[in-house]
């Protein structure tokens, strides 16, 4: 019985209008980024359309960390920050903390780690 009402629940999900495949997969799929002391990460929205992510930072605890971020080309979204193509934010970064990322068609930006420790971020 338990069984049966997952799977039902699967396919009422499946069959909602408001969802397709592509969000369902997104909910399963992430990524990993590892931000190395004093190393820069550039990434690229090679896509036609807006990514948005959520991004669960590690890092090591009782220990501040900076991420300094620098728009190549294109926009995007930081926590909440807005940010074009030349802007740089840096951003302290704590242990678990959850940072919604958006990156609008074409965005490319540098990530460097300002911090001593390896930085690691999980988006979804």
């Amino acid at each position: 019985m338990y069984k049966s009402i997952k799977v039902f629940f699967f396919f009422l999900i499946i069959n909602h209008n408001s969802f397709s495949m592509n969000a369902i997969t997104k909910l399963f799929t992430s990524t990993s980024y590892n931000f190395t002391p004093g190393q820069t990460l550039t990434l690229v929205n090679n896509t036609s359309k807006t990514i948005t992510a959520i991004c669960q930072v590690t890092v090591v605890t009782n220990q501040i960390h900076s991420i300094s971020m620098k728009v190549l080309n294109g926009s995007g979204q930081i926590n909440g920050t807005s940010l074009t193509k030349g802007q740089t934010l840096v951003q302290t970064v704590y242990n678990t903390q959850v940072i919604p990322v958006t990156a609008n068609s074409g965005a490319k930006a540098e990530f460097t780690n300002l911090g001593p420790y390896i930085v690691s971020a999980s988006c979804w």
